[in-house]
C-alpha cells in the first residue's frame, strides 16, 4: 500500500494569503517561476520566550474551556503521540520537552478560549521538531476569526533574521515593497519574530494570523520602517482591516489575484524552443495533466526539461511515482528504509517496526522523456516534493538548483489527508506522523534539508520585481553545456 505523505494544510484566511501573495510581482512561467527566500535553519529546538505585550484584544466570542478540560487534553495529545508517532523525540530531548510540558501544564490554571488554548500548546507541540506533527484550532474557531477579526494588512518575509515587507493591502501607498521592518508598535522586530517563531517554525512568510496572535484585533498599527534605499527609518501607520476591506484594496489596485495556478503546467520556452519548464506544484490529483504535459513535452521535441517544485507542498506519494513513469525506466527506491512506532508505543520494550523501502518499477510510457533533466528546489519544497526532490537527486537523475528545503531530507510523515483528529474534551484538532522515511541514499540527517547541486538565492529585490535568479542561472548552465 502507498504511503500517504501529506500537504500541510493552512488554518485559516486562505483567501488572504492567496491575496498577498499576489502583491508580490511574480513573473510568468516563460519569464520566470515562482520565487522562494534564502534563509535556511534547522527545527527548533526549545520554544521561545515571548516578549511581554498588553493582552491581544479580540472582537469575536470564544468559548471558555476549563483548566480541567485543558490539562486534560494536553495529557492526552502526549499519549497519543506517544502510541503512534514512530519517535517524538527525534529532534528534541523528552528531558527538554517534559519541563516546557510542565511549565505549560501550570499555565492552564484559569479558564482559557480556545484561541488562548491554543496559543499555549502550539509552541510547544512545534517544539518538537516534527513538520508534520501539529495541533490546528478547530475549523469553526478559524472561520470566526476571518468572518470578526481585524488582520495586519502586510506580508512580510523573514530573511537573513530580517524582517521585508513582500505585500501591502494597508491601502497606504507609502508602505513600499522591500520596506524593512523594525518595530511594530514599539516592540523591535526581533522580539516580534521570537514570539512568532513558537508559531511558526518551519517558514519563513509570516502571514498575517501570526501578527494577530500576537497583537490581536487592532484598530492601528505604528510601524517603523526603512524604506528601500533609504538609511534613515520613517514611522507610518496602517489600520488593522477585515478580510473583505482587504479584498476590496487589492481589487482597487494593480496588484489583484490572478486564477490559482494548476497543479502541473508546462511551457516551452519561446526564445529557445529546446528548452521546457515543467512546473509541478503538487502532488495531489494530478490524473492526465502528467500525461498529457509529458505528452506535448515529446512533441516539442525539449532536450533540456526545468521540473520547478519550489511552490510544491506535498502530496500523495502515488503521484510522485506517477510522474517517475514519465522520467525514467531505471528501479528506484523512494526511502531506504522506514519504520512505525513500536507496537507498545513511545517508552514500551518493544522495538520499532523498520523495514526496508520496496523498489519501484515505473511503468512503461510512450512519453517518456529521454532528454537532460534539472529540478528547481526552495524553501517550500515540501513533504512528497522532497521525496521527489531526493529521489532525482540520489539516482542522479537530474541537476538540482535553487536553495536548501527547509523542511528535512529524512524526515516523519504518512498522515492521513483527511479530516483532522480531535482532542476530546477540548475538541483541538492535532495531526502526528506515523512513520519516518530515510532518504533513497540512506543519509540520515534529520537537521538538513535538500541540498542543491547548485545553490542560488533568491533575495527580496528579486521577489518583488519578478526576476528570478535560479531559472536564469539553470538557463545559462544549459546554454554553456553542464551536463546533468
Amino acid at each position: 500500500m502507498k504511503h500517504a505523505l501529506f500537504v500541510r494544510p493552512v488554518l485559516f484566511m486562505m483567501p488572504f494569503f492567496f491575496v498577498l501573495a499576489a502583491c508580490t510581482a511574480v513573473p510568468t512561467q516563460q519569464a520566470a517561476i515562482e520565487n522562494t527566500p534564502t534563509l535556511t535553519s534547522p527545527p527548533p529546538t526549545d520554544i521561545p520566550t515571548p516578549t511581554p505585550t498588553p493582552s491581544a484584544p479580540v472582537l469575536g466570542t470564544y468559548e471558555l474551556l476549563s483548566p480541567e478540560d485543558m490539562r486534560a487534553d494536553l495529557d492526552e495529545l502526549f499519549a497519543r503521540l506517544h502510541n503512534n508517532h514512530p519517535d517524538p523525540y527525534l529532534w528534541r530531548p523528552k528531558a527538554e520537552v517534559d519541563i516546557d510540558r510542565q511549565r505549560v501544564y501550570d499555565e492552564l490554571s484559569q479558564p482559557l478560549s480556545m484561541v488562548e488554548y491554543y496559543k499555549k500548546v502550539v509552541p510547544l507541540i512545534n517544539s518538537l521538531g516534527d513538520d508534520h506533527t501539529y495541533v490546528a484550532l478547530p475549523k469553526e474557531v478559524s472561520q470566526a476569526i476571518i468572518q470578526q477579526e481585524l488582520l495586519f494588512p502586510l506580508g512580510v518575509q523573514i530573511q537573513n533574521q530580517r524582517a521585508y515587507v513582500i505585500g501591502n493591502a494597508s491601502g497606504n501607498d507609502e508602505i513600499l515593497l522591500g520596506a524593512e521592518l523594525l518595530s511594530v508598535n514599539g516592540i523591535p522586530m526581533p522580539d516580534i519574530l521570537t514570539e512568532i517563531k513558537g508559531y511558526l517554525p518551519f517558514s519563513r512568510t509570516v502571514k498575517p494570523q501570526y501578527f494577530w496572535y500576537v497583537f490581536g484585533s487592532l484598530e492601528e498599527y505604528t510601524l517603523e520602517l526603512r524604506l528601500p534605499v533609504q538609511e534613515n527609518p520613517v514611522t507610518r501607520t496602517i489600520p488593522g482591516l477585515n478580510i473583505m476591506t482587504i479584498v476590496q484594496n487589492m481589487q482597487l489596485s494593480d496588484e489583484s489575484p490572478a486564477a490559482p495556478p494548476a497543479p502541473v503546467t508546462y511551457t516551452r520556452l519561446p526564445e529557445d524552443e529546446t528548452i521546457g519548464v515543467l512546473r509541478i506544484d503538487s502532488f495531489v490529483g494530478l490524473g492526465n495533466s502528467v500525461k498529457s504535459a509529458f505528452a506535448q513535452i515529446q512533441l516539442d521535441g525539449i532536450q533540456h526539461l526545468i521540473i520547478d517544485v519550489r511552490a510544491n507542498g506535498g502530496g500523495m506519494q502515488n503521484q510522485v511515482d506517477l510522474v517517475m513513469n514519465f522520467l525514467t525506466d531505471q528501479p528506484y527506491r523512494d526511502c531506504s528504509k522506514h519504520w512505525k512506532a513500536p507496537a507498545g508505543g513511545y517508552g514500551s520494550a518493544a522495538t520499532r517496526r523498520e523495514s526496508a523501502c520496496e523498489s519501484q518499477q515505473p511503468i512503461e510510457q510512450p512519453e517518456r522523456y529521454q532528454g537532460k533533466r534539472y529540478l528547481l528546489v526552495g524553501q517550500k519544497t515540501f513533504s512528497a516534493a522532497i521525496t521527489f526532490s531526493t529521489i532525482l537527486q540520489d539516482y542522479d537523475l537530474a541537476v538540482l538548483l535553487g536553495e536548501e528545503t527547509l523542511a528535512p531530507a529524512s524526515f516523519c510523515a504518512e498522515a492521513s489527508r483527511f479530516e483532522l483528529p480531535t482532542l476530546p474534551r477540548t475538541g483541538l484538532e492535532y495531526r502526528n506522523s506515523h512513520t519516518c522515511f530515510v532518504r533513497p541514499s540512506g543519509e540520515a540527517d534529520w537537521l538538513r534539508g535538500v541540498v542543491p547541486d547548485f545553490i542560488v538565492e533568491t533575495s527580496i529585490e528579486d521577489m518583488i520585481s519578478g526576476h528570478d535568479p535560479v531559472l536564469e542561472y539553470t538557463l545559462e548552465l544549459i546554454r554553456g553545456g553542464e551536463q546533468p
